[in-house]
């Protein structure tokens, strides 16, 4: 009796084993968006979105490549031409203080409105490529890889729309040409009718303008 008891036992789990193995088994499928783990019948969710990963690792990548760029190739060359400039104003401002009888209030206060001037156009220049560096960093990012060289060992020449993507907005370079022509119109204004040597005229604007840069992306600095 025993005996036959677990020889239906036997068969029963062999029976058993030989439809589980007509089952479709767990698989796992990779597509390029997502991973997908799928059960019995083909029930399928979502258990890694890699499209998010993705992003977020490129992002990180852009925002590294922006802030190296604006480190090398705007602070560092505003730095430097700011120091220059300061040293023009103040030189030629000192000059006319102690070589000539010309300097006056009006002096004064002409060679202030051209630092302010300057400074409100570097402030206007780094808001707007603050917002870059938050809302589009690749746009920086874009301009530390190496340009592509063709056969002939000729950097290619970009198309329009990267071109484009590479400016920011197709209205930045507008925007800086009138600014560029609010600050010369006013040295100037001031070489022509003002009170302002030619020298400290011409240099004072450029130093307002490249200091406001360095101390409206200070945040940058400290990083």
């Amino acid at each position: 009796m025993h005996a036959g008891r677990a020889s239906i036992r036997q068969a029963r789990s062999r029976s058993w084993v030989n439809a589980q193995s007509w089952l479709p088994r767990p698989v796992k499928i990779v597509l390029p968006w997502h991973i997908f783990a799928c059960g019995w019948g083909w029930d399928c969710t979502t258990i890694t979105p890699m499209a998010k990963l993705v992003s977020l690792k490129q992002q990180e990548g852009h925002d590294a490549k922006a802030t190296a760029y604006i480190k090398a190739y705007m602070l560092f060359p505003a730095g430097i031409l700011g120091l220059i400039s300061m040293i023009g104003g103040v030189g030629g401002l000192g000059y006319q203080l102690i070589g000539t009888d010309t300097y006056s209030w009006s002096t004064f206060l002409q060679s202030s409105g051209l630092l302010l001037l300057g400074g409100v156009l570097g402030w206007v220049q780094t808001t707007y490529h603050r917002w870059i560096l938050s809302n589009r960093p690749e746009v920086f990012a874009a301009r530390m890889r190496q340009p592509a060289v063709n056969k002939s060992g000729r950097p290619k020449r970009e198309s329009a729309a990267n071109q484009a993507q590479a400016s920011g907005s197709p209205w930045a370079p507008g925007a800086y040409m009138v600014g560029l022509a609010i600050l010369l119109a006013g040295s100037m204004l001031s070489v022509l009718y003002g009170a302002v040597h030619p020298i400290a005229a011409c240099f004072l604007p450029w130093a307002g303008f490249f200091w406001a840069k360095l101390f409206f992306w200070k945040s940058v600095l400290k990083n």
